[in-house]
């Protein structure tokens, strides 16, 4: 296996502290979402709390209104419909509009009289608008006409939708028609909501199929889905058009968040949604939990850069130290770095090998090819042992070659290898021979390193160009 070099070595070590620092942060803001969602969701069911709370004791002000605004006298009125309904609806409207007046004035805009047999009987809001047939769009007539029982609840009519209150109207114990009292959204906003922002939102094809054409006329489509038309004051906050999934609890939106509450209707089918919007600078809580993240995020980002610099830092102080180690001109260990080594070692074979008549070759031709000669003997020289065996200079045209864990014969075969591969190469048009002496490691350096100085001074005695061991 290749052992890793420094620099692949810091590359990986980077490439690990960078991911680490990634999947930490993308976790932290995995948590945060998760943090922000549970906040908005524990939002969402206090604020649907709230809101019930609120539809329940308007509808407890309806009943009470209700008991108060109808009479006997009213009720002779109604039943009288029966046989002159012209007659009855200007009664109605002279001992009735009066009260009428003030309640509008005070957010009770819809109020409407409706027969036994399913007709409009008076709109006081829309008094030219009577004598349509309502069941096919009002369930919710049918079922207090049918059952005599109170309905409280939201439905879609002929002219859009509220929060509707119908009563049975009984005449000697006979059911002669129903009343009704409805808060639209609009004044549910003026007069129960003012200081927040909300809206009901009902399907433009669910729309189309019940409502007035006037009505039609004057609706908007929602800007948080064109699908949807709108009634409130929300779509005053977004500037361009959105599709959002109404379906969905809690949406975010250009800094909003959206809560969705599903409104039914006495048939337990959806009609719409009630929308509720505020904007993320209200809630204190989600800048918290913003802010957290964002001070352990910068907290963060400042330890990676820490660490990053150290591990940059020890890669640079590594690669300084070892080009103290390394020979300049050869690339191999200098002497420095090469008793570094050496004094690990308990169990090798030691070469010293020098280039034969090198001054002659300096003086011959000149210092820069000798320069030249010395970096090939040096390539030829570390091409040619193992990754694990030790290649210096130790000075001048004099190499070391240190074999860890080899026999004394695997020792000299290396050395002869080395001998005649310098031998054969032609180094800059020059013919190159070294000499060389061996020693085995014997306890001490400084006495093996005498010996195989020995056996150098030996070979180049002996006509160079040889290996000697003794």
């Amino acid at each position: 296996m290749k052992k890793l070099t420094d620099k692949t070595l810091v590359y990986i070590v980077l490439s690990i502290h960078t991911i680490f620092f990634i999947v930490l942060i993308i976790f932290l803001n995995i948590q945060k979402n998760k943090n922000i969602t549970k906040y908005l969701t524990n939002l969402y069911l206090t604020n649907k709390v709230a809101f019930k709370r609120e539809i329940d004791l308007l509808n407890k002000n309806m009943d009470l209104l209700e008991k108060i605004l109808i009479d006997k006298p009213i009720l002779e009125i109604v039943n009288s419909a029966y046989i002159n309904k012209e007659k009855a609806r200007e009664k109605l409207i002279k001992k009735f509009y009066s009260k009428y007046v003030v309640l509008k004035n005070n957010g009770f805009y819809l109020i409407h009289f409706h027969l036994n047999n399913g007709y409009s009987f008076l709109r006081l809001h829309n008094l030219k608008k009577y004598d349509d047939y309502l069941l096919d769009f009002r369930p919710s007539i049918k079922y207090v006409q049918h059952s005599k029982k109170i309905f409280h609840g939201f439905e879609i009519g002929r002219g859009v939708g509220g929060f509707r209150s119908v009563y049975p109207l009984m005449y000697n114990n006979k059911i002669i028609g129903s009343f009704e009292i409805s808060f639209s959204i609009k004044n549910l906003i003026e007069y129960m909501f003012a200081k927040q922002h909300i809206a009901m939102v009902i399907d433009k094809h669910l729309l189309q199929k019940r409502v007035f054409v006037y009505i039609k006329n004057q609706a908007l489509k929602c800007k948080l889905n064109k699908n949807y038309y709108s009634w409130g004051n929300v779509d005053e906050l977004f500037k361009k058009q959105y599709n959002i999934d109404f379906n969905k609890p809690v949406n975010i939106v250009s800094n909003y968040v959206i809560f969705s509450y599903p409104i039914y209707n006495i048939q337990h089918k959806q009609e719409g949604f009630i929308i509720n919007v505020l904007s993320m600078s209200q809630l204190k809580t989600i800048k918290e939990i913003d802010n957290n993240f964002y001070q352990i995020v910068f907290i963060l980002i400042l330890l990676y850069v820490g660490i990053f610099f150290v591990i940059v830092s020890i890669y640079f102080y590594r690669q300084i130290k070892k080009r103290a180690e390394i020979d300049h001109l050869t690339q191999v260990l200098n002497r420095d770095g090469c008793e570094k080594y050496i004094k690990k070692l308990n169990n090798y074979i030691l070469l010293i090998l020098d280039i034969d008549y090198f001054k002659r070759i300096n003086d011959t031709y000149g210092h820069d090819k000798g320069d030249i000669i010395l970096k090939e003997v040096a390539n030829l020289i570390y091409s040619n042992v193992r990754k694990d065996d030790i290649v210096c200079r130790w000075g001048g045209e004099e190499f070391l070659v240190i074999l860890p864990n080899t026999d004394i014969n695997d020792g000299i075969k290396v050395a002869n290898k080395i001998r005649n591969i310098i031998k054969s190469h032609k180094i800059s048009g020059v013919n190159i021979t070294i000499s060389i002496g061996v020693s085995i490691f014997n306890g001490n350096f400084d006495d093996t390193f005498k010996t195989a100085d020995n056996n150098l001074y030996k070979a180049k005695k002996e006509g160079r160009d040889k290996v000697v061991y003794l």
